[in-house]
């Protein structure tokens, strides 16, 4: 039917979900939540060409069906697939993997933080990424974190541009020469999804002052004025018993991004670690994050307090910290995070049909307290790194032995040189004054020898 037609003769008529033919016209947008009928697929045609369909990563064969239908009524509408989670991606790229390579031109791919990007170009780089970790297929847990971080550290050189997009998008790095803290931290955290190693990032407040401090070889005791910069790093869940490692550790690539030597000074921090780092660390009170900094369960519940005293946080109760922190705790730990919803059924509902009282949250609360402070300062020492090093080199590399032991040689020596410098005796707090730290030890303080040995070549072999 003649469009104009159907208006004069159907004005109100629904013809996709609640949307009639003028509703249509005046939209940029249009939301789908459920698949959509015969009819509704047949009403496509009435679409404003500029009108985009954007279905969530569920509905995965719906999209391919409206693009279908698209195709065939002569409609250049693009349709959008919203992805939302980390484990949604996985799902659809599993299934992805079923469709042959069959992929239509109006089809893109859309996810947080990412511009929307053409489905076929966007299989093409999920391709390029397994690559990039596929040596890694046979090593331990922590061994193919390493492994990683070793390809995100050496992507390339942090450069920015004006183009804030072209450094920080993760589509648009892998083929130009732009990448900084957002694009370090992007990358790595979609190769440990492929490698099942649970992370989010977190933004991070840091002081800058003295980023020129090597160069001018200033006495790091002199106070400069502090400046603030947004920095971008990610929280990551390991878990590893070939090296006894349980915790939860704060990575940084881009900070030990160095194309000519093989640095680990930010490969897996602790909280207390963190705070010894040159450049004093801040976060936002504001956010959730802040529940993670802590080194025993009391610290828990002065952030807390101090979080809900806050009048920024004043529209939020504590409900509000308590779902954001479950969320993340989702996304590090499925297994603690089934056990407490299933210990706390509320849980499962929604925020807010949630307890009002706050006594009914204080054995949640209790829980959690423990259960983050157990994880957070389990600190990872600089042999059981180095050992886990020379198994990425020896399994992944074709160096002989007398080479690998002369590259670890090399790689500790530049290490403990490095720590020296990048965990000295002073830092700064916020605007209160310098605070000293006395360096106790520098954990790469090591020898060759003193590494572990856990069976070179056993994997490369298989």
């Amino acid at each position: 039917m003649d469009k104009s037609i159907f208006n004069k003769v159907f004005p109100n008529a629904w013809l996709i979900g609640c949307y009639s033919y003028q509703d249509l016209q005046g939209m940029k947008h249009l939301f789908l939540s459920n698949n959509l009928s015969e009819r509704e697929l047949d009403n496509l045609e009435f679409l404003p060409p500029r009108l985009k369909i954007e279905v969530p990563c569920r509905l995965k064969d719906e999209v391919f069906i409206i693009a279908k239908k698209l195709k065939e009524l002569g409609k250049k509408n693009k349709v959008y697939i919203d992805c939302c989670s980390s484990k949604e991606k996985s799902e659809f790229n599993e299934y992805l993997a079923s469709k042959n390579g069959e992929f239509l031109d109006n089809v893109f791919f859309s996810e947080f933080r990412n511009k929307p990007i053409a489905l076929k170009n966007y299989v093409e780089i999920q391709s390029m990424f397994r690559e990039m970790i596929g040596p890694a297929k046979f090593l331990s847990p922590f061994e193919k974190y390493i492994y990683a971080y070793n390809v995100v550290k050496n992507f390339k050189e942090y450069k920015d541009c004006e183009d804030a997009s072209a450094s920080r998008d993760l589509y648009e790095i892998v083929n130009n020469e732009y990448m900084v803290c957002l694009g370090f931290t992007k990358l790595f955290g979609e190769l440990l999804s492929m490698l099942d190693i649970p992370s989010f990032d977190f933004a991070a407040i840091i002081d800058d002052s003295y980023d020129d401090y090597f160069e001018e070889k200033e006495d790091l005791m002199v106070e400069k004025p502090t400046n603030f910069v947004w920095h971008s790093r990610r929280y990551v869940h390991l878990i590893d018993e070939k090296y006894g490692i349980d915790g939860f550790y704060v990575s940084d690539p881009t900070w030990d991004n160095d194309l000519e030597n093989d640095f680990y000074s930010f490969l897996a921090m602790t909280n207390k670690e963190e705070a010894e780092i040159f450049r004093m660390i801040t976060c936002n009170q504001a956010w959730i994050y802040e529940l993670f900094d802590i080194n025993k369960p009391e610290d828990f519940y002065d952030k807390l307090e101090f979080l809900l005293s806050r009048k920024s946080n004043e529209d939020k109760d504590i409900r509000h910290f308590i779902s954001s922190l479950m969320y993340e705790i989702s996304v590090l730990d499925s297994k603690k995070d089934f056990e407490l919803r299933e210990a706390f059924p509320f849980l499962l509902d929604d925020r807010s049909n949630w307890p009002d009282d706050c006594g009914s949250y204080t054995m949640l609360l209790s829980d959690l307290s423990t259960y983050v402070a157990s994880k957070v300062n389990n600190e990872i020492s600089g042999e059981t790194i180095m050992s886990a090093v020379r198994e990425v080199y020896a399994n992944t590399t074709d160096l002989t032995d007398e080479e690998l032991d002369l590259k670890m040689e090399e790689i500790i020596s530049s290490n403990c040189s490095r720590h020296y410098s990048y965990f000295p005796k002073t830092f700064k707090i916020n605007s209160c004054g310098v605070s000293v730290i006395m360096n106790e030890y520098n954990k790469f303080e090591l020898a060759a020898g003193d590494l572990k040995d856990t069976g070179r070549s056993l994997i490369k072999d298989k």
